[in-house]
């Protein structure tokens, strides 16, 4: 078994019971009158006009959450079929931090690449919609697999023909995959360069690889020129 059977004493409530209830509901609502007098413009109700520390904002989130799907919802659930349901909030905590930490920095990145394909689909008189859209990013996506060659030159644009077929004459179609590489794959190396100085810097930094004799200035090109080359291998996309 995997939960013990609880048996229900009563399904009606009693004068204690409603007793608690109605302090309840009294205590939300004067402490809403109370505060609704001081509130004078919206952001003053929505944003306690901005003079809130970060503790009691997280607090106001959490509390936000921990409302009546667990005092009530999870309780009762837990008292008539056993501490099973528990899991579910078990688990969020993991898969919360996961959605947080990997699945929505992914998303906002293709949500942004979606707008930078409709922007060079519409410099070239390209029809844009998300049908369009989609079958442009499934084949990048196919070509960034398959092709061996640095930042998927020349495969990307041959997918890009392929899944504009149609749409596109295979002349605007080549002119918009070349143009969109050639300026992403610029960005990419400049960001890159940026990324690498704001790291290291162009002067001090860190010493020579351990174990290395290579001086500073020689150790802080290699590991530039690495990221450089990796930023642009993966331009294209």
């Amino acid at each position: 078994m995997l939960y013990a059977q609880v048996a229900v004493t009563h399904k009606n409530l009693a004068v204690p019971d409603l007793v608690i209830i109605g302090i309840y509901f009294a205590l939300v609502f004067g402490i809403g009158l109370y505060f609704a007098r001081k509130e004078r413009t919206s952001e003053d109700y929505f944003l306690a006009g901005r003079n809130v520390g970060w503790f009691f904002i997280g607090a106001s989130l959490f509390v936000s959450n921990i409302s009546t799907e667990h005092f009530i919802g999870l309780s009762g659930t837990g008292a008539s079929s056993g501490l099973a349901v528990g899991h579910f909030e078990w688990l969020a905590c993991l898969i919360l931090l996961i959605l947080g930490w990997v699945f929505v920095p992914s998303l906002l990145s293709w949500i942004a690449s979606l707008g930078v394909m409709a922007v060079f689909l519409s410099a070239y008189d390209i029809p844009v919609s998300f049908h369009t859209l989609m079958r442009i990013a499934g084949g990048n996506s196919i070509a960034n697999v398959t092709s061996v060659t640095p930042g998927g030159a020349g495969v990307t644009q041959a997918f890009n023909v392929a899944s504009l077929n149609g749409i596109a004459s295979p002349q605007d179609a080549t002119a918009y995959s070349v143009a969109q590489q050639l300026v992403m794959t610029a960005w990419n190396l400049i960001f890159g360069i940026a990324m690498v100085v704001w790291a290291f810097g162009w002067s001090g930094g860190r010493p020579g690889f351990p174990g290395g004799s290579r001086s500073p200035a020689h150790s802080r090109w290699s590991v530039s020129m690495v990221a450089v080359v990796r930023v642009a291998a993966s331009s294209g996309e």
